[in-house]
């Protein structure tokens, strides 16, 4: 036995209606498209539904029994229409975001906040791991979205690129807090906090200095810009890092200058090649690249 909506929707209509004629005013159908579907109902469930008299149906105490279900069935399509709307509008799903720790204690966190604003049906799981370890999950690991510092070599990813211009960090008590900007020649000999070797700006540093002929004095070397950006503020020494950093701690903590050549940092947004992005992936990729933009060069 195969029933349908629009079956249902008929009978429920008569409960509710009592007649055929108020029915079809309801559902805006013919006064014979009515009786034909009932008519055809009960023929499918094996029982009478309405006993008939002078224009007006009365419902069988199976037509009371089977009502209960065929309300269920019409309350539970009306909540999928429903969730349908609300994915197809941003407002219900769930999304995955994996994201390097640089952006995922401050930026991200914001970020979140805004976009879940008014979305209540909306679930989000953030994963902060360092940037070689998100390329190397994909595409093992189903993630929506990530956001990785570059480059990245893999062919399961497609990557849309930002890049910014990293700034000098200090502590606003240091001596070279009163410098318009910096430059390795400023810089020579000054105490320096560096990332690790295997960062991206590492190496561009280090040919900086080189070809000014300046001492890069690196008494710390850290792991992120989170960490190297609080050493700085500490008065360990003048730090490089990527302004979204630098903007996100609180005002009055550290001092923010330009650095003279630029030093270029860059991140990709990931996506897997192999699955097309959900609306609600869509929707926050619009809102990252929107609050990312002002950052970059």
């Amino acid at each position: 036995m195969r029933l349908n909506l629009r079956q249902l929707s008929c009978f429920h209509s008569v409960m509710v209606c009592g007649t055929v004629t108020g029915a079809a005013e309801l559902l805006h159908l013919s006064q014979p498209t009515i009786s034909g579907t009932i008519a055809n109902l009960e023929h499918q469930l094996g029982f009478d539904l309405f006993i008939r008299d002078k224009g007006r149906l009365t419902p069988t105490p199976e037509a009371n029994n089977f009502y209960v279900a065929a309300l269920q069935t019409l309350d539970s399509m009306d909540r999928t229409v429903e969730v349908a709307q609300e994915i197809r509008d941003g407002q219900a799903g769930h999304l995955t975001i994996a994201t390097y720790p640089g952006i995922a204690l401050h930026f991200m966190p914001r970020l979140l906040g805004e976009f879940l604003d008014g979305r209540a049906g909306v679930r989000v799981k953030l994963l902060s791991r360092s940037s070689s370890v998100i390329r190397g999950w994909f595409p093992a690991h189903r993630f929506d979205l990530g956001v990785s510092e570059l480059p990245v070599d893999n062919t399961a990813l497609d990557v849309e690129t930002f890049s910014f211009e990293c700034v000098c960090v200090m502590n606003p008590q240091h001596a070279l807090a009163r410098e318009p900007f910096l430059t390795p020649t400023i810089l020579d000999g000054v105490p320096f906090v560096a990332l690790f070797r295997e960062h991206a700006t590492y190496h561009q540093l280090a040919v900086t200095f080189s070809e000014a002929k300046a001492n890069w004095n690196v008494t710390l070397e850290t792991e992120y810009f989170e960490t190297a950006c609080a050493s700085a503020a500490a008065g360990v020494g003048i730090a490089l890092i990527d302004p979204i950093t630098a903007l996100s701690r609180p005002e009055g903590e550290i001092a923010v200058r330009r650095f003279k050549p630029t030093i270029r940092y860059e991140i990709g947004i990931l996506v897997p090649r192999d699955q097309p992005p959900s609306r609600l992936t869509l929707q926050f990729m619009g809102l990252l690249r929107d609050r990312l933009a002002p950052f970059t060069v």
